[in-house]
């Protein structure tokens, strides 16, 4: 319920349950620019969904993508700006899955530190709204699944992923927009994905104003969220 105005979207959870992964994923990007080391890339809403998405989200909202690659870091900027009349809902995430083959043979030796002062509860897949102190991460073998989501990350949070006896560490560095963390271990993929994420990852579900909510975007506001995934030095800086 959005400016008590009911808008329903499609449940995208593989339960069928809910809907929290958006669909900014599932739609084809124009490229802007393009160079051998950049890339910008544009997504116009609700133009460029398909009808049952429009249905849903018919808000007036201009997606950017930035991407530059530099050495062995990539660096990320997601925009969202509001280009309608009225206030809107937005939400903003990535999702990227980090395979841990050139880690270690066994997955389960594969050592995560993650930022976050709290944590959120799950109920099967969705999170609660419950929270607890984080537990310690203990990376599962192939063939079981792990689902964490970090919250009360801080400033400046940074994820860390590393293995003994691996060539280098990956460093994922988040700014402020970032304020809730999703860690994956699918069962039957050799990768790992930290989720970091603007909203609760259940905020789509919630009303205008929610604290679990998505972000109000006001008309000409917009939102911006920056990321850098890096390979580093392992000395020094393997989690524990």
């Amino acid at each position: 319920i959005w400016g008590g105005v009911e808008h329903r979207l499609a449940p995208n959870l593989p339960t069928g349950a809910d809907f929290v992964h958006g669909f900014a994923h599932n739609r084809p990007w124009r490229v802007t620019t393009r160079t051998d080391a950049e890339a910008s890339l544009a997504l116009r809403l609700p133009d460029d969904l398909s009808l049952a998405e429009r249905s849903g989200y018919p808000f007036a909202v201009r997606l950017r993508l930035q991407l530059a690659l530099k050495r062995s870091a990539l660096a990320l900027e997601l925009t969202a700006i509001n280009n309608g009349p009225e206030p809107v809902p937005v939400g903003l995430g990535l999702h990227p899955y980090l395979a841990t083959d050139w880690l270690a043979a066994d997955r389960a030796v594969v050592r995560v530190a993650l930022p976050g002062d709290s944590e959120r509860v799950l109920d099967g897949a969705v999170p609660t709204h419950e929270q607890r102190s984080p537990r310690a991460l203990s990376i599962p073998q192939h063939g079981a699944m792990l689902r964490v989501i970090r919250t009360e990350l801080g400033p400046s949070p940074m994820v860390l992923i590393a293995a003994p006896g691996a060539p280098a560490v990956v460093e994922l560095t988040l700014d402020g927009a970032f304020n809730e963390l999703g860690f994956f271990v699918p069962a039957e993929q050799r990768a790992i994905s930290p989720e970091p994420l603007t909203s609760p990852l259940s905020a789509a579900s919630q009303p205008t104003g929610h604290p679990a909510g998505l972000r109000r975007l006001r008309p000409g506001e917009g939102l911006v969220a920056r990321a850098r995934l890096a390979l580093v030095d392992a000395v020094g800086v393997l989690p524990c």
